[in-house]
């Protein structure tokens, strides 16, 4: 139908599946090629609606208004790559496309809404009987060359092992999600029992500790990650901010820049010294949130 209106088509009928007509409620819910069960759609209401601009309207006004919009502007562009570019894309990129972009927003908002207050940040040693890993991505670029990197220390701060290493030309999540499956197979290898396991990129934590979504675009270091998380071991994630994770962001920067594979240090470097000794002495760093 839209393609009558703009005279590109003699034929009302969607020229994707041939049989029904091209209205705004065909493209957007009733055809096949629109797979609302993977990209959740938004709205329970939305099936029993046979008016468009009732349907549109009132999902817009829901409470996951912002992600079904994102979800109609992905369907419509997908169906036109198809049409007029014939580009096929698999549901799994559209649903990874929209539900990235809806924490972008998301994240954008909030934080536009929310009034600066100062805080104190400090690196906490863990309990007695507990080691701590910090870990840290590094991309040059939200797609670009990165690195990954981390230290484990004890309940004293005392040095026990550190690691860094370049992944390649990558996203800064996916460097994040390295950086913490590599710290957890070294910590394993080395026999520590209990560990917390801290990141400065909640994102990242959130693919690990929240519901698993198959369709990801890095779903196999996510599972890489749970194999080592559900081992006989004690293991909890913790989110920090960047001021409190400052050796373990050194190395990820420094394995960026090495173009090296994993390295494993058995001594702390000099140059880390000064955060080193800060966070072993409690020094704190004023962050606005």
């Amino acid at each position: 139908m839209f393609r009558v209106y703009r005279h590109l088509s003699l034929d009302v009928n969607c020229c994707r599946c041939g049989i029904f007509q091209e209205d705004i409620l065909h493209l957007l819910r009733d055809s096949q090629k629109t797979k609302w069960s993977y990209l959740n759609w938004p709205g329970s209401n939305a099936s029993h609606q046979n008016n468009s601009k009732d349907c549109i309207q009132n999902n817009i006004k829901g409470d996951k208004g912002i992600l079904f919009s994102i979800t109609c502007w992905f369907i419509w562009r997908s169906r036109n790559e198809e049409i007029f570019n014939d580009k096929v894309q698999p549901v799994w990129h559209i649903a990874n496309q929209i539900h990235t972009l809806n924490d972008i927003i998301y994240k954008d908002v909030t934080q536009s809404l929310q009034q600066p207050s100062p805080m104190l940040v400090l690196w906490i040693a863990p309990p007695g009987n507990v080691m701590k890993l910090n870990t840290d991505g590094s991309a040059f670029g939200n797609l670009g060359q990165a690195g990954f990197g981390g230290i484990i220390r004890d309940n004293l701060g005392n040095w026990h092992t550190g690691f860094m290493g370049s992944c390649g030309f990558t996203t800064s999540v996916h460097a994040e999600l390295l950086s913490i499956y590599h710290g957890l197979k070294i910590a394993r290898d080395i026999g520590i029992g209990r560990l917390i396991c801290e990141s400065d990129l909640k994102v990242a934590l959130d693919l690990i500790t929240g519901e698993i979504n198959m369709f990801h675009q890095y779903f196999p270091t996510i599972m890489l990650i749970h194999s080592l998380k559900h081992m006989d071991w004690e293991v909890t994630f913790v989110h920090v901010y960047r001021e409190g994770n400052k050796c373990a962001d050194w190395f990820a920067k420094t394995g960026n820049s090495s173009q090296q594979g994993m390295i494993i240090l058995d001594h702390r470097p000099s140059p880390i010294y000064q955060a080193y000794l800060g966070d072993a002495m409690g020094v704190t760093t004023q962050r606005m949130i």
